[in-house]
């Protein structure tokens, strides 16, 4: 008989992508578009509980940053500062939701048991 820890992660081909989201939330700090991205493939990795929460900001993070870059950008070169404000918080609240995962993740897959 077995049984099943609700939130244990699943084993997925894409464990090995995984890591840590701080790194991933500095990334998106250098390259929204790249650092989002990668948020995104690793919510999948580390089979975040919270998945489809990650990708609705990821999402609404991608086309918030591209809008502001094609649209607002040229009116005021000065609203990249705020776009830096945005871009770190939509980033921050994807780390807040996946570094618990994480956490949980790195216990069930340590090699050192």
């Amino acid at each position: 008989m077995t049984y099943k820890i609700i939130d244990e992660p699943r084993s997925t081909i894409l464990n090995r992508l995984a890591c840590n989201p701080v790194w991933i939330m500095f990334l998106t700090l250098l390259n929204p578009v790249i650092g989002l991205s990668i948020f995104a493939v690793n919510s999948l990795a580390i089979g975040s509980p919270t998945k489809y929460k990650e990708w609705a900001y990821v999402v609404g993070g991608l086309l918030f940053f591209l809008l502001c870059k094609k649209v607002l950008y040229p009116v005021n070169p000065y609203f990249d500062i705020a776009l830096s404000v945005i871009r770190l918080s939509i980033a921050y609240r994807i780390f807040l939701y996946q570094a618990g995962s994480y956490q949980i993740f790195q216990y069930f897959n340590s090699k050192e048991s």
